[in-house]
């Protein structure tokens, strides 16, 4: 059989499959969490380690988590092949706030933290020419206690953070692609909103989700956009609503939506207890109404959204105050599945959450969560749901495309 026939009629195959299963959620039955979860690290620190993003896959499909330690420093663990995880000190603070993780295009890990007491904003970039991580110290002194990396299209980093000296939230950029954010201007974005979720839509425009700041009943989730000509765009007025603070912290997390590069967020009302969920509708130009996610009347926080690389639905992640973490999902038809919680800490306290799907890999969720111990203190956790016999639809495409050049070898040498 000619070579370039083969090749297409593999190709072919993994594409027809992948577009009749395509609405086949990867969640179609309750996911089989692993229980216990896996203890990374005993003495992470919940207070410290605000936000909702440090767990990452790298695109050889590994995970990562950046943290910040009960003492107040900065640790990078990674599962390692058969040994586990391990864990190693990014930076000897003790005074580090807001640890956040993000790969670029070369699969090279950054980490963007804060610290409190007049300290620095920072980037650490692990640099492999000198196998070390190689601090870069951005802004000015001040109390930056919350941060959210991100890398763009062209893989150069983007932070946002929050500083509690000036209550407010600044963005900064590496805009001419040089790796070096020290020279780049911190941009200010808006007072008195602050739990930076930070994400990069297709066109390369920086989506900031925040929460106001402005004390009991007074609290609402904001996206603002990065509009390359107007700068920060302020957020159209849409799903946000007040919501009274409580023992949980009531952020804010966005993501962009693989199918149509649309930016979507899910947000608490943690004194109401509800979880809520809304899309951007780029044809009407304004959020589509809120979903209603979960009720059950008790203090929800701590969400982290991410969409399902196998068909684009989104999944949430979030802890309540009996100290579980829950999880819910979205299937192809619209309907939420909110999940049995996926595990119970046993402390009758909230837990941080950072939700990622292995996209280069087996394309199921993984979650990190942080215990509190209301002593500042912690134990990191990781838990994934282990791929089943039968790959995903996004997944079989990948594995049916990277064997076609075997069938083709195999043909070829047939001929012969």
């Amino acid at each position: 059989m000619n070579r370039s026939l083969t090749l297409w009629i593999v190709i072919v195959a993994g594409l027809t499959l992948f577009a009749g299963t395509s609405t086949v959620h990867a969640l179609t039955a309750s996911p089989a969490w692993p229980n216990p979860p896996v203890l990374v690290d005993p003495l992470a620190s919940y207070d410290l380690q605000p936000g909702d993003r440090f767990l990452a896959y790298n695109h050889n499909g590994v995970p990562s988590i950046a943290y910040v330690n009960a003492p107040g420093d900065v640790y990078f663990a990674q599962q390692t092949g058969g040994a586990g995880w391990a864990s190693a000190v990014v930076a000897f603070s003790g005074i580090a706030s807001g640890a956040s993780l993000a790969f670029d295009n070369s699969e090279l890990p950054g980490i963007s933290y804060g610290e409190v007491g007049f300290g620095l904003l920072h980037f650490q970039k692990w640099d492999p020419a000198i196998t070390a991580w190689v601090d870069q110290l951005l802004g000015l002194s001040g109390f930056w206690v919350e941060t959210s990396i991100a890398f763009d299209v062209l893989g150069n980093p983007a932070i946002a953070a929050y500083n509690d000296l000036t209550t407010s939230t600044s963005f900064v950029r590496d805009n001419d692609g040089d790796g070096d954010l020290t020279l780049e201007p911190l941009e200010f974005v808006v007072a008195a909103e602050r739990r930076p979720s930070l994400a990069i839509d297709p066109l390369n425009r920086p989506v900031l989700g925040l929460n106001t700041d402005a004390g009991a009943g007074g609290e609402f989730a904001n996206v603002w956009v990065r509009n390359p000509i107007l700068g920060w765009v302020p957020p159209v007025p849409g799903p946000g609503f007040p919501a009274l603070e409580g023992i949980m912290p009531a952020n804010v997390s966005v993501a962009i939506d693989p199918d149509d590069g649309q930016p979507a967020m899910a947000w608490t009302d943690p004194s109401a207890g509800e979880l809520w969920y809304a899309k951007w509708d780029e044809l009407m130009d304004t959020w589509d109404p809120p979903v209603l996610v979960d009720a059950p009347g008790v203090e929800l926080g701590n969400e982290s959204l991410a969409f399902d690389p196998a068909d684009g639905n989104p999944a949430i992640s979030y802890s309540n105050d009996f100290g579980e973490v829950l999880f819910a999902w979205e299937d192809s038809g619209g309907i939420w599945t909110v999940e049995p919680p996926v595990f119970d800490t046993g402390l009758l306290s909230p837990n941080r959450t950072s939700l990622a799907f292995n996209e280069f890999g087996h394309g199921f969720p993984a979650i990190s969560a942080i215990s509190n111990d209301f002593a500042g203190g912690g134990e990191l956790w990781f838990i994934v749901d282990p791929p089943l016999a039968v790959p995903e639809p996004a997944s079989m495409v990948m594995l049916l495309v990277g064997i076609a050049p075997l069938f083709v070898r195999r043909s070829a040498s047939r001929a012969r």
